[in-house]
């Protein structure tokens, strides 16, 4: 009886492994990277505090300090840093988190949005209300999202925003017991 049972196991496995194989397949995707090839990242933030020079008019975002970073860097666009760069061209996502700032006493729009070389990318341009004036404490709100893309190398990106008032800013807190908080913390992880 055993002897039957292992023929009759035996033979199913054998019948499975040519239909499998006779099995329509689909498109093949791309490589991806060796085995063992770390992916690159970079972890970034800014310790000083943006404004904004003239409501309506697009700023880049700066990051002036890196907290580390492998095969991602930050550059300077001339003036501040704000270029984020890969020595990797692959898909990447980029998080993010900025402080605002709202001294007024009604809420005011904020709009962030990503760009690659200089040009404005489609579809990433997010509105967020920023809070405004609590009593004499100024409005904050968080804004915080992330982006998945494919990042070139040789190519830069840049964080943006505006915001409806030039009186809106992205401070660095300090204070208070806690830990400082920087006015925007960036991640740019390889996926």
């Amino acid at each position: 009886m055993n002897a039957r049972r292992t023929f009759a196991l035996t033979v199913l496995v054998a019948s499975l492994a040519v239909a499998q194989s006779a099995a329509p397949t689909g498109a093949t995707g791309p490589q991806g990277l060796p085995g063992g090839t770390p992916l690159n990242y970079g972890s970034f933030y800014d310790t000083n505090t943006m404004t904004i020079g003239s409501a309506g008019t697009p700023y880049p975002m700066q990051l002036n300090q890196t907290g580390g970073a492998d095969g991602v860097s930050v550059v300077s666009d001339g003036s501040n840093p704000t270029r984020m760069t890969v020595t990797r061209t692959g898909v990447y996502n980029i998080q993010f988190s900025a402080v605002l700032d709202n001294p007024l006493s009604q809420a005011t729009d904020v709009n962030i949005w990503l760009r690659e070389n200089g040009a404005d990318l489609a579809d990433t341009n997010t509105v967020v209300s920023c809070i405004g004036q609590h009593g004499s404490i100024d409005g904050h709100t968080v804004a915080a999202w992330n982006f998945v893309l494919t990042m070139q190398a040789g190519h830069y990106y840049q964080l943006m925003w505006s915001a409806d008032a030039t009186v809106i800013n992205m401070p660095t807190l300090t204070g208070n017991g806690v830990p400082r908080t920087p006015s925007l913390i960036v991640t740019v992880t390889q996926v």
